[in-house]
């Protein structure tokens, strides 16, 4: 395992720096006080470490990071012969019903969000950002799905494909602020007793994915004042694989709620939603 891990490090640390260093003279955006670029540039004087030496750090701790929890919770060992593993999409026979690939979907868009708001930070203009968080969270996605090789699991090329789409929905969502106001991609997730016995993580029969239409993203509704607080939604869940139930569902619903970041002014319901904080109807594929 420590020479997989060695591997990963050496080519994680290399594409990273040659990536980052494509543009040395990244601006900071027009909207950041003279104030807050002092106080940025004095910092990273005194700590003597650059943005894109930042990136990189990142990039590598928590690509060895998702590695160890991989050897923890999804069996990673280099005692299994790399593999690939054709898991199938949404249909009744799949093992997770297709949760799982809106899961990983979701992984790549909350993770390129993540990483691009964490480089804006550091002082990359929005633009660079939200193609360097697409691009780590890329290869974040990557390096578990290089992991699955060594796993029960399987490199998936279904896991990668919906890995790809969802930093590129991440990509376009945080450049484009007319997309990223009208439309978020959430996780509604059920917490229970037992979920820290398992890796909750992969936990689908508790959870539910979802798209939120806002109606405060258009401008002929942001002015209203009741309307721009509301949200359409359009979800899929699945209950019954696990454990496996011969009734097993597959749910598509659509719904009506409440815009709780809008409401409350927080951008953490722009990536989690409340279970039963709307109404829905269900409608079994």
């Amino acid at each position: 395992m420590r020479g997989l891990v060695l591997y990963i490090f050496v080519i994680l640390s290399f594409s990273s720096y040659s990536f980052c260093n494509e543009d040395n003279n990244l601006s900071i955006e027009n909207n950041t006080t003279e104030k807050s670029k002092e106080l940025f540039f004095e910092e990273t004087s005194q700590n003597n470490i650059t943005k894109e030496e930042k990136l990189i750090y990142l990039n590598v701790f928590t690509s060895l990071g998702i590695i160890a929890y991989g050897v923890e919770h999804w069996g990673y060992s280099t005692d299994i012969e790399p593999h690939t593993q054709n898991e199938g999409w949404f249909g009744a026979g799949t093992e997770e019903g297709g949760a799982d690939k809106f899961g990983h979907a979701y992984t790549g868009y909350s993770m390129a969000h993540t990483y691009a708001s964490i480089y804006e930070s550091w002082g990359y203009d929005k633009d660079n950002a939200a193609l360097y968080g697409a691009w780590s969270s890329f290869g974040f996605t990557s390096i578990m799905e290089f992991g699955d090789s060594f796993s029960d699991y399987g490199i998936s090329y279904e896991d990668m494909i919906v890995n790809t789409l969802g930093a590129l929905f991440g990509y376009v969502s945080y450049k484009y602020p007319y997309i990223g106001d009208k439309i978020d991609f959430r996780i509604e997730y059920k917490l229970h007793k037992k979920m820290w016995e398992k890796d909750f993580l992969t936990d689908y029969e508790n959870a539910k994915y979802l798209f939120a239409l806002k109606g405060s993203g258009f401008k002929s509704l942001e002015s209203s004042k009741y309307m721009k607080y509301f949200e359409l939604y359009l979800g899929y869940y699945v209950r019954g694989f696990k454990p496996r139930r011969i009734d097993r569902e597959r749910n598509l619903f659509i719904g009506l709620g409440v815009n709780l970041s809008e409401l409350l002014d927080t951008k953490i319901f722009k990536y989690y939603q409340i279970p039963k904080s709307y109404i829905n109807t269900t409608d079994k594929l």
